[in-house]
């Protein structure tokens, strides 16, 4: 399924100018081969359903994130994801999480330090 909406989105970015080329990841059979296909056909924006146990409480996490990417080199060198940081919240802490500035800081700050740890690993 994938594999067609990729190839109908890349034509139509490819014929409209003021369009970002996309694409949509599912985890299904092939994903890598066609995930490929539309980095080299040009995609800068994606869409994507992640499903995970968080860690900690173990809930189950379903979250639709946007993505934009920026290349250069065939690497990317700036990613900026989108998603419902409340709605992710509730579903990873709890009902009564996620609303308020000082719990998004904290998250932001956790989230910090683990990318910093993994990049020194």
């Amino acid at each position: 399924m994938s594999v067609d909406l990729h190839a109908w989105t890349l034509e139509f970015a490819r014929r409209t100018p003021e369009c970002l080329p996309p694409a949509t990841f599912f985890p299904e059979p092939g994903v890598v081969d066609y995930v490929r296909r539309a980095h080299e056909a040009g995609a800068k924006i994606a869409h994507r359903t992640a499903r995970y146990s968080f860690a900690g409480p173990g809930r189950e996490v379903v979250t639709e994130i946007e993505a934009l990417f920026r290349f250069e080199d065939d690497l990317i060198v700036h990613h900026h994801d989108e998603f419902g940081f409340r709605r992710w919240s509730k579903m990873a802490h709890g009902r009564l999480s996620g609303w308020t500035p000082m719990w998004r800081k904290t998250i932001r700050d956790r989230a910090a330090q683990q990318l910093d740890q993994l990049g020194s690993a």
